[in-house]
């Protein structure tokens, strides 16, 4: 047999076969053997083998499931098997759950591109494969369903933690949210833990710190959840917001200059000032510096530390002083500790001496001698004494010098009340001063001593003649 229509060149006494399709040409002759003559004709006959149907083998259905993107995705399908000949791929249709046609797939040999945003949902896309065939086998084809499930994509939600710093504070402190970012649909943010005390609370994209939150350290968990939309699906991420709360600035305040003043004295006494206000823990009050113009002194001192007062020691000298304060505020668990100067001016004024200066009673005899009394000291003074009359009835019988008052002579008998003042001249630390006393002289007749001298050596005259020649009286 051939596939050839011309004779053979060779012969072959075996009955011919053939195995690939097409149309075969058969030669036969027979020639001479024992029993038969050869026969001179030659016959030709022919036969075909038809091509058989092509044995293409394809999956009847796939699945494919991919999440929501905004990039295109691909994926290998299940190729076709025992298909002869080339075999090539095409969709044949696609839709949507609610069989309407969409163009999101295409296909490359047997990858199947899912476009960019192809929205969630299932589709059905036919795919046929088709084998060309070859010399003993015809083109066929075979479809397959594939059933594409595209779900919601999860999105990449970033919540950071954060670090955050506040001072203590008697009203309410607000922190925006840093917002979490990746997010698909609408952000929302709640408090999932915070420590003891719930002195947090979140409003929106607003976190509130409650007034008085006390000083420390506070981790509050909040949770960002992304509400997710048609392709995305909700989630939420956790992210520690760790607030540190510092203490505050005391809020002690001072007179930061005052001014007082105290008058000499020998014993140590006490002067107030304004004490400090609004401060957080205990005060406690030291002195800085003390000076007298620019000299530094030591006569001033605090007893007690609690109290606003100082002490000026005994004596202090009469002047003006500069003396620094500081008060300390000791703070507590949700201020700090703070200081503040009091610049004090303290005057010490002269004080004015006690003095006493007693009246007296005198008694005098009259006399035609000048007479002479002392003063009885005056007392208390603390500088130089020194005396005046300062009246006296008229005829001014009497003066004084230092300490001696002098009654004229033949003073008349009576009374005087002569009034003295005694001033004290006064000291670096003592003003002057005066004080009046009366002195009442009593001034008694005195008893006068009596001679007589007879006249001798009379001669008559006829007139009358004085008899005493000298009479005398003294006062004694």
């Amino acid at each position: 047999g051939s596939s050839s229509s011309s004779a053979p060149s060779s012969w072959s006494t075996t009955k011919p076969t053939a195995t690939n399709a097409g149309t075969y040409y058969i030669w036969a002759k027979s020639d001479a053997s024992t029993n038969y003559n050869a026969v001179s004709q030659v016959y030709k006959a022919s036969a075909t083998i038809g091509k058989a149907m092509n044995p293409l083998a394809y999956a009847s259905t796939q699945s494919v499931t991919k999440n929501f993107s905004t990039s295109a995705q691909t994926q290998s399908l299940a190729a076709a098997t025992n298909g002869q000949g080339t075999v090539s791929y095409a969709i044949q249709s696609q839709v949507n759950s609610s069989s309407n046609t969409v163009s999101y797939f295409t296909l490359s040999g047997t990858t199947l591109t899912v476009a960019a945003n192809t929205p969630v949902g299932t589709y059905t896309v036919v795919v046929r494969a088709t084998a060309a065939g070859n010399d003993n086998y015809n083109s066929g084809t075979k479809d397959s369903t594939v059933t594409v499930t595209v779900n919601k994509a999860t999105p990449s939600l970033t919540f950071a933690n954060q670090s955050i710093n506040k001072i203590f504070s008697t009203s309410a402190q607000t922190q925006a949210v840093t917002a979490a970012t990746g997010n698909q649909g609408t952000l929302s943010y709640t408090i999932k833990s915070q420590p003891a005390g719930n002195y947090f609370s979140i409003s929106g994209t607003t976190i509130t710190m409650k007034a008085s939150t006390p000083a420390g350290s506070y981790a509050v968990v909040l949770t960002a959840t992304d509400a997710g939309t048609s392709n995305y699906n909700s989630t939420s991420k956790d992210a520690t917001y760790t607030f540190t709360v510092g203490k505050a600035g005391n809020p002690m305040t001072v007179t930061a200059t005052q001014s007082g003043s105290l008058t000499f004295i020998t014993s140590a006494q006490n002067k107030s000032f304004t004490a400090a206000s609004n401060a957080q823990g205990s005060v406690a009050y030291t002195i800085k510096s003390q000076k007298s113009g620019s000299t530094d002194v030591t006569y001033f001192s605090i007893p007690t530390n609690t109290t606003a007062s100082f002490q000026a020691k005994a004596s202090t000298p009469v002047g003006t002083y500069t003396i620094v304060l500081t008060a300390t505020a000791a703070g507590n668990d949700n201020y700090n500790s703070s200081s503040k100067d009091i610049t004090y001016t303290l005057t010490v004024g002269k004080a004015t001496p006690s003095l006493t200066f007693a009246n007296q009673s005198i008694n005098k005899t009259f006399s035609t001698s000048a007479q002479t009394q002392a003063v009885t000291a005056a007392t208390g003074n603390q500088g130089t004494l020194s005396y005046a009359i300062k009246s006296q009835p008229s005829g001014d019988y009497f003066s004084i010098s230092g300490t001696t008052i002098t009654m004229k002579a033949s003073t008349p008998a009576g009374s005087y009340a002569v009034v003295l003042t005694a001033t004290d001249a006064g000291t670096s630390n003592y003003n002057s001063t005066s004080k009046d006393a009366t002195y009442t002289f009593t001034v008694g007749k005195a008893n006068p001593t009596l001679s007589v001298t007879g006249a001798s050596s009379l001669i008559y005259n006829g007139n009358a003649q004085t008899l005493v020649d000298r009479d005398r009286k003294s006062v004694v």
